[in-house]
């Protein structure tokens, strides 16, 4: 990684109504589906093979990331770690947690930096915006896991 200035330490937690075991098994039964994240419609899975799952992402500020998911290390039903390649690279860790019987939660852990020079040489002044950007979007991805573990 570059340095501090151009490095994002992005964190969200998502609150689910479904016990982890469940939330665990739907993100294991996914994995090696064509499109993993169906529910998630700000991530769109644009290839993929065995070793890398290929993504777009579009922010509400009209910019898109495109980005690999590598090498998943899964520990379950604990936690996965992936790297990022692309536009942005980086590590990432998403761990579960029981927050009771019937609910749970997921504490999603990114240290990316962007690779579009644009993004480099604006992060300065924009990287409040494009950690804002990032949070909408998680923000949605948690609503519509919520709404489709409710109704799968």
């Amino acid at each position: 990684m570059r340095s501090a200035a151009t490095r994002y330490e992005l964190t969200s937690t998502w609150r689910l109504d479904a016990p982890v075991g469940v939330v665990w098994d739907v993100f294991d039964a996914m994995v090696d589906d064509d499109d993993p994240f169906p529910w998630w419609p700000d991530l769109e899975v644009v290839g993929r093979d065995d070793d890398e799952i290929r993504v777009v992402t579009r922010s509400g500020l009209g910019y898109r990331l495109r980005f690999r998911l590598l090498a998943l290390e899964q520990e379950p039903p604990v936690a996965l770690r992936f790297r990022a390649a692309g536009d942005l690279v980086g590590l990432g860790h998403v761990q579960f947690v029981a927050e009771s019987d019937a609910t749970s939660r997921m504490d999603i852990a990114w240290t990316v930096e962007p690779t579009q020079r644009w993004m480099r040489r604006s992060g300065v002044v924009l990287k409040p915006v494009f950690a804002m950007a990032h949070a909408v979007v998680m923000r949605r991805g948690e609503r519509s896991l919520r709404s489709w573990l409710a109704t799968h």
